[in-house]
């Protein structure tokens, strides 16, 4: 809940934050890689993948471009997108538990 509570300032300032519970949907094991799509909409899309370290912290980025991992990308951006929910319906339903 306390992630929840930061990201409640990225959402005043207008970013789309969305929660997905892993427990519910087993099929979200397959994302495994932090990344970040640019002009996903497009021929000249990439993605930024992150790398952590033992601790995990962000321990350095590696660029992509080619089309296998942006593909990859896209479908997992897909898949977590349909199974998650806005931050605020994910805290609304959260306090009536």
């Amino acid at each position: 809940m306390a992630l929840a509570l930061r990201k409640a300032e990225n959402v005043s300032a207008g970013e789309d934050v969305r929660i997905a519970d892993r427990s519910l949907h087993p099929e979200l094991e397959v994302l495994t890689q932090d990344f970040a799509i640019f002009d996903g909409e497009t021929e000249d899309a990439a993605v930024v993948l992150f790398d952590y370290d033992s601790g995990g912290r962000v321990g350095g980025y590696r660029a992509a471009r080619d089309r296998e991992t942006v593909d990859r990308c896209r479908e997992q951006y897909e898949l977590a997108l349909r199974r998650s929910v806005p931050l605020g319906e994910f805290m609304a339903a959260s306090l009536n538990l």
